[in-house]
């Protein structure tokens, strides 16, 4: 899933020293933002596996909600 992603966009946390993934963009400049933020801290291989998991239910609930208006919007 990473094949297509140019970056992730980070931000400061409140607390301190925190600094938070809340999006991945895509080489295109496609922007997936988070459903969840995912705090970017200890080793990069844990929190980069939380930003797969994130990013696979962010999509999920994307896909879900597309198909819900899709159904909605198209007459048949």
């Amino acid at each position: 899933m990473f094949d297509n992603i140019a970056s992730l966009n980070f931000v400061r946390g409140n607390n301190g020293p925190d600094v938070i993934a809340t999006a991945m963009v895509s080489a295109e400049g496609e922007v997936m933002t988070f459903r969840e933020t995912v705090t970017a801290e200890g080793r990069v291989e844990d929190w980069m596996t939380c930003v797969l998991e994130e990013m696979r239910r962010t999509n999920r609930l994307i896909t879900k909600e597309a198909i819900f208006y899709y159904c909605h919007l198209k007459s048949r």
